[in-house]
């Protein structure tokens, strides 16, 4: 089992060190966690992409279990973005060695449903997390990047995001 923390949005270094949903996305996971392992499951294999990475290590994690990854900062093609689908990617990958294919997926609440179709689409089993523990996740105001700001910008985003998806599949399916 493996706990894959995607960001959402960037600081603005000059400001901060993350942006403000990123800090609430690692308190999520570290929510997650404990819920586990309240019920009895052993400790998951954390993943967590590069802003959500450093919060969380600020946070008290002293009665949590388990390993803890940094997913890269940079696209494994270098000029390329680095997206939900190449975050994914390189979870699936670290996932692999360690012979996971069950996955918890923390996100925001609006790019959660993404997520988790490039998951399953990349044959991952996705374990629903309780979306109500995702719902005071906020976007950030002040975020480098303009589609995170607030849900309107974020929606616009999406639907570019989702015609992106569908033609990289497509393409994947030609060849």
């Amino acid at each position: 089992m493996a706990i894959l923390g995607l960001d959402f949005g960037r600081a603005l270094q000059s400001k901060r060190p993350w942006a403000d949903s990123n800090y609430h996305l690692a308190k999520a996971v570290v929510r997650v966690q404990r819920d586990r392992e309240k019920l009895g499951f052993p400790p998951a294999m954390v993943i967590l992409q590069a802003e959500i990475s450093d919060a969380y290590a600020t946070l008290d994690l002293s009665d949590i279990g388990g390993d803890w990854l940094k997913i890269s900062t940079h696209n494994r093609h270098p000029g390329r973005y680095l997206d939900s689908y190449e975050v994914i990617r390189q979870a699936k990958d670290a996932m692999k060695i360690k012979g996971l294919r069950n996955l918890i997926i923390v996100a925001h609440p609006d790019h959660y449903d993404r997520c988790r179709t490039i998951a399953k689409w990349f044959g991952l089993q996705v374990l629903e997390v309780n979306r109500n523990s995702l719902k005071q996740i906020p976007y950030d105001k002040e975020s480098d990047q303009l589609w995170t700001r607030n849900r309107h910008f974020f929606r616009t985003w999406t639907i570019l995001g989702y015609v992106s998806f569908w033609l990289k599949r497509r393409k994947k399916d030609r060849c």
